[in-house]
């Protein structure tokens, strides 16, 4: 520990009055019996991992300015999804984070022949973790939080597929990083879809705010989207009744193999930046929905276009995991506060021309 780490810890009876981790249960309405890890830190972040729900991050505030879109339905525990239909809109809480695969993001996809079920966007972002723990520690010059789960995506005579997920951040920081671990367990090669729902909502996203993706090229999802192509990075207010526009950006990444993008709110002083490895997210999924009541931008890092296992298989862009291959993924998310982190945040995105 350095010398000014060791003078800051005169001022403090215990770390916790800065920087730490609380365990939480939620008792209230659907979200009664919802397991969650608080962390927060010195530098004002403060947010929310669900154990519940594959150790998705929920809630997301810097000084206490919400970052995460929050849809309608709110958060709910596995016990309350229903994935029936279209049933699904109906469990999908938003929050900062929640996580699509693995063997499908996007549309059901039914395959009687093959054995095959796949509900909208997958199973993992309602599987609870299993092997969870929480720390705070110093490592060398860091005091570090954190908190670890594992995810099983598994069925008899089927895949079994693992996914171990470590959130982090530090005493100052204005960064979490998510660091992912997929691991095939069984015997055969699997398909494998993975993609981040990452949903930034008010007031981060408002009329002025700017989009950043590097994005090589742009395709329409949905038939409102092919309409918006030319307005895929422009935010306005809210309007009533405005349909929701998908695209899929083909990225650009700088000589590391990295792709950022992010959001910035000029009037805010405020923005939230992503960063995350080309080589296994080499899509960016952007979800845009101005319609009043459900104001979100979703910028979602992806191995897929988010239309569902057969689209893939038809477009000849799914993805595979071999037997016991390991394959490690993830994202930084940072907190942009100020012109002079705004300024570097554009760098860094005109830095992605590769």
């Amino acid at each position: 520990m350095n010398q000014q780490n060791q003078d800051q810890l005169r001022y403090l009876g215990n770390l916790r009055q800065l920087c730490g981790v609380n365990r939480i249960t939620y008792s209230e309405g659907k979200m009664d019996g919802v397991r969650a890890y608080e962390l927060y830190n010195a530098a004002g972040l403060h947010f929310t991992c669900m154990d519940s729900r594959c150790m998705d991050i929920y809630r997301l505030s810097y000084k206490g300015v919400n970052f995460p879109f929050m849809s309608k339905p709110g958060l709910c525990g596995p016990a309350h999804t229903d994935l029936h239909g279209i049933n699904f809109l109906r469990s999908i809480g938003g929050g900062m984070l929640y996580t699509c695969g693995l063997s499908n993001v996007g549309n059901a996809f039914v395959s009687p022949e093959e054995g095959i079920d796949d509900v909208f966007h997958g199973r993992l972002r309602f599987t609870p973790a299993e092997n969870t723990a929480s720390f705070s520690r110093w490592e060398n010059d860091e005091y570090m939080i954190g908190v670890h789960g594992e995810m099983r995506d598994a069925s008899l005579f089927k895949d079994n597929l693992v996914l171990g997920r470590t959130v982090t951040t530090s005493l100052n920081s204005k960064s979490i990083m998510v660091c992912d671990t997929v691991e095939n367990q069984g015997f055969e090669q699997q398909d494998l879809m993975l993609t981040y729902h990452m949903n930034m909502g008010f007031p981060l996203v408002q009329k002025g705010s700017k989009v950043f993706i590097p994005s090589a090229d742009v395709t329409p999802m949905n038939p409102a989207a092919e309409k918006g192509i030319h307005e895929w990075n422009t935010v306005t207010e809210p309007i009533d009744g405005y349909p929701e526009n998908v695209f899929v950006h083909k990225l650009y990444h700088n000589k590391e193999g990295q792709v950022v993008a992010g959001l910035y709110n000029p009037e805010l002083g405020l923005g939230l930046q992503t960063v995350f490895d080309y080589r296994t997210l080499p899509y960016m999924v952007q979800w845009k929905s101005m319609m009043s009541g459900d104001y979100v931008m979703g910028m979602f890092p992806s191995n897929n276009h988010a239309a569902g296992r057969k689209y893939e298989r038809e477009q000849g862009t799914l993805q595979h995991i071999a037997p016991f291959e390991k394959i490690n993924t993830g994202f930084t998310l940072t907190v942009l506060d100020g012109q002079a982190d705004f300024d570097a945040f554009v760098r860094r995105v005109e830095a992605c021309n590769l």
